[in-house]
């Protein structure tokens, strides 16, 4: 079975600080509904400032939840053309487009 995450990779125009508050503040919102335990043992997040990209294994309800309220935070804070979501395999290729 080959493993697919959520990759989101953002525009050269936004600042790497711009990311990684993103990704604050969905964690905290995330942690709320799901709670603390949740947050710390479900979702897989790996985040790469320098490529500008981040990935949530989207497998479990918190990292769907997770992916979500990211998704949601970046159209609002950034803009919906600043970014772009795709599925990606284990090795990094792309499944079927965008997502």
């Amino acid at each position: 079975m080959v493993r697919s995450r959520l990759k989101f990779e953002f525009d050269q125009n936004v600042e790497t600080r711009d990311i990684e508050d993103l990704v604050a503040v969905a964690t905290t919102a995330v942690e709320g509904l799901c709670g603390r335990t949740a947050m710390r043992i479900d979702p897989s997040i790996h985040i790469a400032t320098g490529r500008r990209s981040i990935e949530i294994d989207d497998r479990t309800d918190v990292g769907r939840c997770l992916a979500r309220v990211l998704t949601r935070l970046a159209e609002r804070g950034i803009g919906p053309s600043d970014f772009h979501v795709h599925r990606v395999t284990a090795n990094n290729e792309y499944e079927n487009g965008e997502v």
